[in-house]
């Protein structure tokens, strides 16, 4: 996966797209979804203005009405996007995604990030290699699951998340050994991490409960089903009513 960065001239509003490019730059990265994507001429990461284009082709063609109803437009304009546009270009792809909403209570502000916290484990726990994520693990590239002479990695999309007013990419989940802490691995794009990624100060990227950068009330996440193609025609046709938080 590559990091995508706000521009300067962005100001905001061209996180979704950022996020999303690291999406598409994830999903290249494998054979079987590079393939896939080829079928759509997409063989690289799209610019702003190809992704503005592409969504504009999904609604043409019944993907998320309310929301071109609502945005009306995307070329050439700053018009910031989120779960359910995403949600309905990667539909328009014939690529499983659905959207998910995690809420808080002003009474109970870890209510939905329990939840969040539990989902996102689960959702990598179950793509892991082996089913499950490994227990300890001494030290990088020391997973049990995916090291060794016969390697067996599971290709894990990354998950778009936004809350009120920006977004970001999760990549990962960092369990520790008593199941009671744990963080979500988190690229930002509004983050200057300069060249090298592996430089970047952890605190910035690996997010646990308390954080302040989890506090919100409410997030949405759009992730892609474990098998990630439209058996036929009739379903993909039906996701096209059926863009909606779960």
């Amino acid at each position: 996966l590559d990091f995508y960065r706000s521009s300067n001239y962005g100001h905001g509003w061209d996180c979704g797209y950022k996020n999303l490019q690291m999406m598409f730059s994830s999903l290249l990265g494998n054979p079987q979804m590079a393939k896939h994507l080829k079928q759509f001429g997409i063989h690289e990461v799209p610019t702003i203005p190809e992704l503005q284009g592409r969504i504009e082709t999904a609604w043409k063609e019944g993907f998320d009405e309310e929301g071109q109803q609502e945005l009306k437009h995307l070329l050439d304009e700053t018009k910031w996007i989120g779960p359910m546009e995403v949600c309905a270009l990667l539909r328009s792809l014939r690529i499983r995604s659905n959207i998910r909403d995690f809420s808080n209570t002003v009474e109970n502000r870890r209510l939905g990030i329990d939840k969040l916290m539990s989902w996102v484990t689960e959702y990598y726990g179950t793509r892991c290699a082996q089913g499950k994520i490994a227990g300890v693990i001494k030290g990088p590239g020391m997973c049990p699951n995916c090291s060794g002479v016969q390697k067996s990695k599971a290709f894990i999309p990354p998950i778009f998340m936004q809350h009120p007013g920006h977004s970001r990419t999760v990549v990962g989940v960092d369990v520790f050994s008593n199941a009671l802490n744990t963080r979500v691995f988190v690229l930002d794009p509004s983050l200057k991490f300069g060249e090298k990624l592996h430089q970047v100060n952890l605190g910035e990227v690996l997010l646990g409960r308390g954080s302040p950068n989890l506090g919100h009330l409410s997030y949405q996440i759009v992730y892609i089903e474990p098998n990630p193609f439209f058996a036929d025609k009739q379903h993909w046709e039906q996701s096209k009513s059926v863009i909606k938080y779960c």
